[in-house]
């Protein structure tokens, strides 16, 4: 039996070897066939000792003892491999059904034989030659399912498929619709090559220990074909890693989040309130003379300075802040306002000569709902002057304008080995937060599941408040690099706008853990602006301006790296500018299962018709560094 130090050295030297030829630390799957060959090898040597077969042909308890550990250590050395399932969209692919065929035969049979060695360990008793010989001829006829599998992923299944390998169909079917996916697509291809291996590993032990058992049971020299089962792995490995590396190289690493069915504020949304919104005012308060000798667009940067008359002023709170961006609409009109306390003013306006402000919330709003007034403009016959009621922007910070983000950075507890793998947008005391989900780190990236959970957001008065001139936020794809994963993440300032960045650390990829994380780990961002001389930030302009609930359709994404957005006041028309967008995408982003995350960013997903939502991406960690194939022999 092969003891675990011996393993450990083994492991040991395939990390300095890779080192060595300036290669990544091989995937758990990669390490796995090299282990498994190690072992095969050791059971050859057991097999090559006429003295050790000679004893368990004579059904020797200690000598067939030491031949069950020996094909005991290459099942468990299988089991020690954990590799997620792919995604049921998948099985719209002919030749993956096909592959999942063979595959279940194979498992159905590894584990049959499995048991037939855990009984015999369990109950210190040997089976009889007729039963060993039986086994091994039985593994030796399912050979066919590896080659199957090999053929299957290399070639079409048919003429429709064309000349491409399983890994270029499942591309094109995943990257079709990626948001709805549970894996991104890069850890997609990953899994259905882990997966694969693990199936034709398990048939190479199957066809190994059958070759071994025929050898000792002096049923022909099968030694030398167990050698060229080892050469056939070695190439066939070689041929999927670089097919599977080729897809790779072509695949997004993004994971996001689409459109729920329904949207639902605090559940599938957040919003900012109050920011920039649509208010009524008449040109005499809003000059400190109470004169009406302009115009309403003279009225671009103002305040109230009174109540002239207790007019329309007395009948609606004031706008204590500033009042922005003024324009004549209609002179008389009727106003629905709404109740006090809530974050809207008004539910619509409907002047006089049928111009309608708020048609998305006509047809929903009974008068019964609000408080309907009749607002008219007048003369000033004296002067003579006429007193126009202006639309503007009201500004105004107040406890029903939600407008702060939190600048404190949250970090994955890295002192225990922790890291981020997953992120959502969270309002709590009208403020809102970057949140995280933080996980155990294991070897070759793995994370253990059951330590999931969502740290508490690090509450602080370092906010970020929005303004007129304060309300753009940077939307970038921030990626950790190579050897690296996200530990953290933070918004900051930079200029007037509103940046995030990410905290990354460096990783020791086969002993999961962090490598000196609290000395070694840093933020980066990106710090480019829209005013930079070269290259400068460019400006995402919503292509609508509509409240995303009350529109039809999905939001796409419409953003780039290195771009930044307005928040600004929902449509004048169909809101009469009472909404803040767009909206906080506030679904979790997460993979399932969970995994290293390489990075982070922003991005905005609207339509045509609605100024739709801010949304959070993830990158996964950049797997394919690990997919070595055979340069470790």
């Amino acid at each position: 039996m092969v003891s675990s130090k011996t393993l450990l050295v083994l492991l040991l030297a395939l990390a300095i070897e890779a080192q060595a030829i300036n290669v990544a630390e091989p995937s758990a799957v990669d390490v796995a066939r090299m282990k498994t060959i190690f072992l095969t090898q050791h059971l050859w040597r057991n097999v090559s000792n006429p003295h050790f077969t000679t004893m368990v042909r004579q059904e020797t308890l200690e000598s067939t003892m030491h031949l069950i550990d020996a094909l005991e250590s290459l099942s468990k050395a299988m089991k020690e491999i954990d590799v997620p399932s792919v995604e049921e969209k998948l099985h719209f692919i002919y030749r993956w059904e096909r592959i999942q065929a063979h595959s279940h035969g194979v498992h159905s049979l590894f584990e049959t034989f499995a048991t037939f060695m855990r009984k015999q360990q369990e109950t210190q008793q040997i089976s009889s030659k007729r039963a060993w010989l039986d086994i091994a001829e039985t593994l030796l006829q399912d050979l066919s399912s590896s080659e199957n599998i090999h053929k299957l992923i290399l070639s079409a299944a048919d003429k429709k498929e064309k000349n491409t390998t399983i890994f270029e169909a499942a591309l094109r079917e995943h990257t079709s619709n990626t948001c709805d996916n549970k894996q991104s697509t890069q850890l997609m291809l990953y899994n259905m090559y882990a997966g694969m291996q693990l199936t034709q590993l398990k048939s190479y032990i199957m066809g190994q220990s059958a070759c071994a058992l025929l050898q000792i049971f002096e049923k022909g020299d099968y030694e030398e074909r167990a050698k060229q089962m080892t050469e056939l792995l070695t190439k066939r490995t070689q041929q999927q890693a670089s097919a599977v590396l080729r897809a790779m190289k072509q695949a997004s690493r993004t994971m996001l989040r689409c459109d729920p069915r329904h949207y639902e504020e605090h559940k599938t949304y957040e919003q900012f309130t109050r920011l920039l919104q649509g208010y009524i005012e008449n040109e005499v308060d809003m000059n400190p003379n109470q004169n009406c000798r302009g115009s309403c667009k003279n009225y671009e940067f103002t305040e109230s300075y009174g109540c002239y008359n207790d007019k329309f002023c007395s009948q609606q709170p004031k706008c204590e802040g500033r009042i922005i961006d003024c324009q004549f609409i209609e002179s008389d009109m009727k106003v629905c306002q709404s109740h006090p306390g809530e974050v809207r003013r008004y539910e619509y306006i409907e002047y006089k000569k049928n111009t309608l402000l708020g048609t998305d919330r006509i047809t929903h709003t009974p008068e019964a709902n609000c408080t309907l007034v009749t607002v008219n403009s007048w003369w000033r016959f004296f002067l003579p002057a006429h007193c126009s009621y202006c639309f503007c922007l009201c500004d105004e910070p107040s406890s029903l304008s939600d407008r702060f983000v939190s600048l404190s950075p949250e970090v994955a507890d890295v002192t225990n080995n922790k890291v981020i793998t997953g992120l959502r947008f969270v309002k709590k005391n009208r403020v809102i937060y970057l949140q995280i989900q933080e996980g155990s780190l294991l070897p070759h990236g793995a994370i253990n599941a059951s330590s999931l959970q969502w740290k508490p957001v690090n509450a602080s008065k370092n906010e970020y408040k929005m303004s007129w001139e304060k309300r753009d936020i940077d939307l970038d794809n921030l990626e950790a690099p190579e050897g690296h994963v996200l530990t953290g993440i933070r918004f900051q300032e930079v200029g007037t706008h509103l940046n995030m960045e990410i905290m990354v650390s460096p990783l020791i990829y086969h002993k999961g853990i962090l490598k000196r994380p609290t000395e070694l780990s840093y933020w980066i961002g990106n710090s480019n602006t829209d005013s930079a001389l070269e290259n400068p930030r460019s400006e995402l302009t919503l292509s609508s301006k509509n409240v995303p609930q009350d529109t039809n359709g999905p939001c796409k994404l419409d953003s780039q790296h290195d771009s930044f957005l307005k928040f600004t006041h929902s449509d004048i028309v169909t809101d009469a500018a009472q909404t803040t967008v767009p909206f906080l995408d506030i679904q979790p982003v997460t993979l399932d299962p969970p995994t290293l995350l390489g990075g982070a960013g922003l991005y905005h997903k609207g339509s045509d018709s609605s100024s739709g939502f801010v949304a959070l991406k993830v990158f996964n960690y950049d797997i394919s560094k690990h997919v070595i194939g055979n340069e470790l022999r």
